[in-house]
């Protein structure tokens, strides 16, 4: 009996693993918690980034922190995903519409900025004038316009 149930086991593992070739099923698990300080060059940081966050435009400079657990890989995954995302990147003025164009503009008491992780960004002007923009899917931008900067924060939990 023992060898008949060691057979079976052997057999599904093994069927589970046809089957998610055939079915080119993400196996390898995106889950981090990441910080853009864990990385020594700008195009690791950069390339990271993009790993997570689709990036409308080219980046100056970002700091942020990626918290992602992953929870649909392999044949049967277990449920949606969860992330939180606290970035700021620094771009050219001029592209700040392609980063909040699906978004609605709104008051700053409109948004619980006490999500907020500082990610590193201790030396970036953030001051003159602020807009608050809500996006859909639980996903903030405050911009700061005049230093193309902004503080992005995504979330799903």
């Amino acid at each position: 009996m023992k060898k008949y149930l060691l057979l079976f086991v052997a057999l599904i593992m093994l069927l589970g693993t046809a089957c998610e070739d055939a079915l080119d099923i993400r196996t390898k698990s995106l889950t981090t918690r990441t910080s853009s300080t864990e990385f020594v060059t700008y195009d690791e940081k950069i390339a990271f980034l993009k790993t997570y966050f689709n990036c409308p435009s080219e980046i100056i400079d970002a700091g942020y922190h990626i918290n992602y657990l992953d929870n649909g890989t392999g044949l049967f995954p277990i449920g949606p995903s969860e992330w939180q995302y606290s970035i700021a990147v620094k771009i050219n003025p001029d592209d700040i519409h392609l980063w909040i164009e699906d978004a609605e503009e709104v008051e700053e008491s409109e948004l619980n900025t006490l999500w907020w992780i500082e990610p590193n960004i201790q030396d970036w002007p953030l001051e003159g004038p602020v807009t608050y923009y809500k996006h859909r899917h639980q996903y903030h931008t405050i911009v700061y316009e005049e230093q193309g900067i902004l503080l992005v924060h995504i979330f799903a939990i």
